[in-house]
């Protein structure tokens, strides 16, 4: 039997239909059951649990986001829902990271229009939202932060001195042509401790994903920045800022990645690239998307400095020549597994949305950043992403994943399970 789970993300528990899709793996064709639903929805963070399931962040794409609520599901180690839960209120809710917290719960972050400061001043203008959930995913806390404009967290993790760290942007004006980094220092229940808003190179500039050091417990932010308006016309640079647990700033690097037309192959919104960062002790892992012009792009792995951010090695992988990135993890073997989706077809990245076949890929590669294997896994002529990844106990893989079947939106959600090869057997 085909050990292919693929599972589809319900609003309800029950299934809503199910039919035949095929699901290609390298050369060969394999028959697999898509149960699928009416949502229409995209994963953004995916994360290990300490009972060895997974916390999953989903951010629904409603009509013009009107009304969507975040939402978090959790499930056991081989993908069944154990609960799934809605956060909001009257107007758009986003969550875009969820992590296991030391006491059994979770804590997520993204943006809430539904309460605030900002939205009580400005008609629906975004706040930062970080929400404190317990095992079950209640809410213990939810806050808000930021100032008179739009704020919002990408993502967010706890840190060695049980307090929570959490990254993203606020705006300058309500014009949104000027925007900061924006990192904040979160104490267990919820006030804030210090936050620090810089731009470092550019005119737009936003944390997409922090990590914690854990050799020096320094926080690492990887991030984009570009010379205006967020759009599928800039430029965009890799950004990588340090800070101390007190909040004194280490360092930054802007590195020339170059992500120009990014919005295809975003995860965080339609115009940023994906950009995730990985600390080892003799420096920093950054993995991103780059085009090679505007109709292709490559996945890119960045080796930095520890000390100064400055680049060791840089590597690209156009896979099937036209590919994007949105998660990847460390190996046991020293080595770091990366996925996403590619394709040979032709992607006019200048149009919102564009869809295009494409196969969820699997690529693994040494510590150095030299590929030791690549498979492929395809989805018909839907638009298949790998968009989060992760180990399971006996060494094989989870990746969760989006299919977007037409151009106006039907995304569809699912697990693949793989060996610890990257086959399906």
């Amino acid at each position: 039997m085909n050990k292919l789970l693929l599972l589809i993300f319900l609003s309800f528990i029950c299934l809503s239909s199910c039919k035949k899709t095929d699901v290609k793996k390298g050369e060969k064709t394999i028959s697999s059951v898509l149960f699928s639903s009416n949502n229409n929805e995209i994963i953004y963070s995916m994360d290990s649990t300490l009972d060895g399931g997974y916390i999953i962040a989903i951010k629904e794409e409603n009509t013009h986001t009107i009304n969507a609520d975040g939402v978090v599901m959790k499930t056991d180690g081989d993908g069944n829902i154990l609960w799934r839960k809605k956060y909001g209120g009257k107007s758009a809710d986003a969550i875009f990271s969820v992590h296991p917290t030391k006491d059994g719960g979770y804590i997520a972050c993204g943006y809430t229009s539904s309460k605030g400061f900002a939205t009580q001043l400005h008609n629906k203008l975004n706040d930062a939202w970080v929400l404190k959930l317990n095992a079950k995913g209640e809410v213990q806390w939810d806050t808000t932060y930021g100032g008179i404009y739009d704020d919002c967290f990408y993502d967010i993790k706890e840190t060695p001195d049980n307090n929570f760290v959490a990254t993203g942007y606020n705006d300058d004006s309500v014009n949104y042509y000027q925007s900061n980094v924006f990192i904040c220092k979160i104490a267990p229940n919820g006030v804030r401790l210090w936050q620090r808003e810089k731009r470092f190179f550019q005119n737009t500039e936003r944390g997409l994903n922090i990590s914690v050091n854990p050799y020096n417990g320094n926080y690492i932010i990887g991030g984009a920045t570009t010379w205006g308006f967020p759009s599928e016309y800039n430029f965009y640079y890799t950004l990588l800022v340090e800070y101390t647990p007190l909040g004194a700033y280490r360092f930054s690097g802007e590195f020339n990645t170059e992500s120009y037309f990014a919005n295809y192959h975003s995860l965080y919104d339609h115009h940023l690239p994906t950009v995730k960062v990985i600390t080892k002790p003799d420096g920093y892992l950054v993995a991103t998307s780059v085009p090679e012009d505007d109709s292709s792009s490559k996945t890119v792995l960045i080796k930095t400095n520890k000390f100064s951010g400055n680049i060791l090695w840089k590597k690209s992988f156009p896979l099937l020549g036209n590919t994007c990135f949105f998660d990847f993890i460390a190996d046991a073997d020293g080595g770091f597994a990366l996925t996403g989706g590619t394709t040979d077809q032709y992607v006019n990245t200048t149009v919102v949305g564009y869809f295009v076949a494409k196969d969820l890929y699997l690529l693994k590669v040494d510590k150095d950043g030299n590929t030791t294997k690549i498979n492929y896994y395809g989805g018909g002529n839907s638009a298949t992403n790998g968009m989060g990844i992760r180990k399971r106990g006996d060494g094989s893989y989870l990746i969760a994943g989006t299919s977007t079947y037409s151009d106006f939106g039907g995304r569809k959600t699912f697990f693949l399970r793989t060996d610890k090869n990257g086959e399906i057997e």
